[in-house]
């Protein structure tokens, strides 16, 4: 028999927590106020928690769901308005799917899905300033890996890491809309079958993944290329790939908006790897490292003072 929980906090400083077990379990609840102290933990399968803070600042949100390796659907949500708030979703199991959709600045949100066979799904929308956002993936074989995320705002962060052992896919599309922020990926597969990593990115704004105002810039550029093969030696805004047949596509900049001064290292591991980059705009620089055979780089510029260094 499944469990239903619903709630309403209208405070401050409270800590209160629920634990469900077996199939069908649902929390459903919002908070209203500062300095609260939320966790749900749910274990079984299909399991369904969804909490939203509909005002307030310093907030602590915890989710986790954890099921048998037969098990599958847990879906995990979590909404809020505020300031500096820390949300947490872990999931394990088949087949998961987490959101988060925060409006507000200074905010911390981390999703960790682990998945033994189906895969997992991320959808992660920001508005605000310097919120940090870091999302985990893992499956096994067969699974997809699943990421989207929009953020809109300054100074906001994002790092993503996803993970195939088996034949399976990778795929995370992201968009930025603002200037400073900061971009971290990784997409890894191992084992046959399945198709390669796919990474999808569009920038509008100016200085991101150069929010210390320091980077490529010239002479570095050089230096930058020559320590490419160490990938942890990469410079702002590294997106690295591995496996066969990877893609990514860029794109800075429309053609009646301009974006500035945009930063990002690109390094494939593997064969029969893709790039893809269209930028408008002035200052814009990319570092790209390709190992393997058969790989493909391919940019457009349009502007002044941009810079391209591929290695293959």
């Amino acid at each position: 028999m499944s469990n239903h929980i619903g709630f309403l906090v209208t405070g401050n400083g409270t800590a209160f927590g629920f634990s469900q077990n077996g199939i069908g379990n649902n929390v459903n609840g919002t908070v209203i106020g500062d300095d609260n102290q939320i966790g749900v933990d749910q274990d079984g399968t299909a399991n369904r928690a969804g909490i939203q803070i509909g005002s307030g600042n310093r907030n602590d949100v915890y989710i986790t769901q954890t099921s048998g390796a037969l098990s599958f659907g847990n879906d995990a949500s979590v909404t809020l308005a505020g300031d500096r708030n820390a949300v947490g979703i872990a999931q394990d199991g088949n087949n998961n799917a987490a959101t988060a959709g925060i409006t507000g600045n200074a905010n911390l949100v981390t999703v960790t899905q682990a998945s033994l066979l189906l895969g997992n799904d991320a959808t992660i929308d920001i508005t605000g300033n310097r919120n940090a956002v870091s999302s985990s993936q893992t499956t096994g074989a067969l699974g997809r890996n699943v990421l989207k995320a929009d953020i809109a705002g300054n100074w906001n962060e994002l790092k993503a890491n996803q993970s195939i052992s088996g034949g399976g896919t990778n795929l995370a599309t992201i968009a930025f809309n603002g200037s400073g922020n900061y971009l971290d990926v990784v997409q890894s597969k191992s084992g046959l079958g399945g198709s390669g990593n796919t990474l999808n990115v569009s920038i509008y704004g100016n200085r991101n993944n150069d929010p210390l105002l320091g980077g490529f810039h010239s002479p570095s550029l050089s230096t930058a290329l020559g320590a490419a093969a160490g990938v942890s030696s990469f410079g702002p805004g590294t997106i690295y790939q591995s496996g066969k047949g990877n893609t990514i596509t860029l794109d800075v900049g429309t053609a009646t908006a301009d974006s500035n001064r945009n930063l990002f290292a690109f390094a494939q591991s593997g064969n029969s790897n893709g790039i893809v980059g269209s930028v408008n705009g002035i200052g814009n620089q990319a570092v790209v490292v390709q190992t393997g055979d058969g790989n493909f780089t391919s940019f457009s510029q349009i502007g002044n003072f941009n810079v391209v260094g591929v290695s293959q």
